[in-house]
């Protein structure tokens, strides 16, 4: 059994050749793939008031061909064997939950003006995409947070379709 850092490294690894496959329109699977620490170093200099260019997040922009994506959306990816789906039901605040997860990513995410994918994978189970983003197919499920709006799809049905056909 793999330990949940390289878990967790391997699923933004596979999820980022399939982004990159999604947005453009498969031809290319190297257009994204993972930030420096996971997103860490861009925290971690955030939290002493410094930026930190295309850090954001789990997953960024490689290439120019793929700037505009990682410009507009931060990217976060979760694998674990429990992902807590209850929580968006019961707003019990639990530590790694689709809800804490959501939470923290979406403050980060408000701050930087971009809009939070939240890829999370429990296993045996589809991959899901929480997002505020309305695309252009029905969503499994919606939920409300407070204010927030989180529109859940099944990722792998999301990426067969073509990118610019959704938004």
């Amino acid at each position: 059994m793999k330990n949940s850092k390289n878990k967790g490294n391997h699923y933004e690894r596979v999820i980022s050749k399939k982004l990159s496959l999604w947005i453009s329109n498969g031809i290319r699977d190297d257009l994204l793939w993972r930030t420096h620490n996971s997103g860490g170093r861009f925290t971690h200099r955030f939290n002493i008031g410094k930026d930190t260019i295309n850090q954001s997040g789990d997953i960024t922009s490689t290439s120019s061909l793929s700037e505009y994506f990682s410009n507009k959306y931060i990217i976060e990816c979760k694998s674990y064997n429990d992902i807590n789906l209850w929580t968006l039901f019961t707003n019990k605040n639990i530590n790694n939950s689709v809800l804490s997860w959501w939470k923290n990513n979406k403050k980060k995410a408000d701050i930087i003006n971009k809009t939070l994918l939240l890829i999370v994978k429990q296993d045996f189970k589809p991959d899901l995409l929480f997002t505020s983003v309305e695309f252009k197919i029905d969503p499994i499920a919606v939920f409300f947070y407070k204010s927030d709006k989180i529109i859940v799809y099944n990722l792998d049905f999301l990426l067969s379709k073509q990118y610019i056909d959704l938004i």
